[in-house]
């Protein structure tokens, strides 16, 4: 091989090595550095002698992370697999029909899983389920606060229309049984499935490019829990709802997709005379108000992200509402807002933590549950 072109193999090979990192340093201000694969990135590691074995792996995962122009490259690669195979390149998206998204995480509970009726509660962890319930019931009962737990359903119980034909629908899911089993026992818990199916094919109850239901999905779950206690709710027909451009869908995202192909999602806000954000306070509890509303007591949602949605109908008919999630949550902030209703959220993929209900509840101080 003649020299000349060994030399331009070199140059090629040095080329494609340095140049991202030559565009980066003039370029890079300008690129998306977002992180959207809910995990932390990896940080330069230091190099200790010590665990020098530990140092080429590290810092392969750091060099990885931090590739230029990462997002991009990962984008175009997401892009032509939608566009030509139509395939997700990550593991936890399921791409449906008429571009739903749904979410796949064996990890996170296993809504796929759910879906297809792979999982089941033994007798033993129902017991359990059941007498943390009514431990609670019982105990905030001593308090004058009445309790409700409610279990929003994945989205895919709701949306099964849009599932990839290779998933298989269970016709009833561990969920479905162990609220029909805790109801029994007299567990004030409320399963707002089917009342969402009723409504799934008139509204757009969840993102299509999210794993949360949105705020009218939010609104017919949360009246059921209100209709369980005697309080008259309105009809979704009966609401003043705003739409708007969405954007930022977690599903979405997790593509690298969110601004070129799953840019098109709506928001639909419930429209009211109240606070929508509300007075934030100590460790990520917010308290909103609504003078006006017929409801003249307090509730405490207590949840997971799918609180959020619940917000705008309970505001629509207490005058004070106080929102907190698990992770910051401990029971002064029960004694603090003295509500008169408790309402306890788990998503259906979560449904598996009701047995430590108690705990969390009555915990002390800023553990996690």
């Amino acid at each position: 091989m003649k020299k000349s072109v060994i030399k331009m193999y070199v140059v090629l090979f040095a080329a494609f090595i340095c140049l991202p990192r030559l565009f980066w340093m003039a370029f890079g201000k300008y690129a998306d550095s977002g992180n959207y694969e809910n995990r932390a990135l990896a940080q330069k590691p230091a190099f200790h002698i010590r665990s020098y074995e530990n140092y080429p792996r590290e810092f392969e995962a750091f060099f990885n992370d931090t590739l230029p122009f990462r997002n991009e490259l990962i984008s175009l690669n997401s892009w032509m697999n939608y566009r030509i195979f139509r395939t997700s390149v990550n593991e936890n998206v399921v791409i449906g029909k008429d571009k739903w998204l749904f979410y796949d995480a064996f990890s996170d509970g296993d809504p796929m899983g759910d879906y297809e009726g792979n999982h089941t509660f033994s007798d033993e962890e129902l017991e359990r389920m059941e007498d943390a319930c009514l431990n609670v019931q019982n105990r905030l009962g001593e308090t004058g606060i009445e309790l409700a737990i409610i279990i929003p359903p994945n989205k895919e119980r709701v949306y099964g229309r849009f599932m990839p034909e290779r998933y298989t629908a269970s016709e009833t899911s561990r969920t479905d049984r162990m609220i029909e089993r805790l109801e029994a026992g007299g567990v004030p818990i409320i399963n707002p499935k089917d009342a969402l199916l009723e409504r799934q094919e008139e509204y757009e109850l969840y993102y299509p490019y999210d794993t949360h239901w949105n705020q009218l999905g939010g609104y017919v779950g949360t009246c059921t829990v209100l209709n369980s206690w005697g309080i008259e709710t309105m009809d979704l027909d009966e609401l003043t709802v705003l739409p708007s451009r969405r954007s930022n869908d977690d599903l979405a995202n997790m593509l690298n997709l969110g601004d070129s192909v799953f840019n098109d999602g709506t928001e639909y806000t419930i429209q009211g005379e109240y606070d929508r954000e509300g007075v934030q306070m100590a460790d990520g509890l917010v308290h909103l108000k609504n003078p006006s509303a017929a409801c003249d007591k307090t509730v405490f949602l207590l949840g997971d992200s799918y609180r959020t949605a619940m917000r705008a109908a309970l505001c629509l008919y207490f005058t004070d509402v106080y929102v907190a999630e698990y992770d910051r949550y401990a029971w002064s902030m029960i004694e603090e807002a003295r509500p008169d209703y408790l309402i306890v959220e788990y998503v259906e993929r979560n449904s598996a933590r009701l047995a430590g209900i108690e705990e969390l509840v009555f915990r002390q101080g800023e553990e996690s549950p």
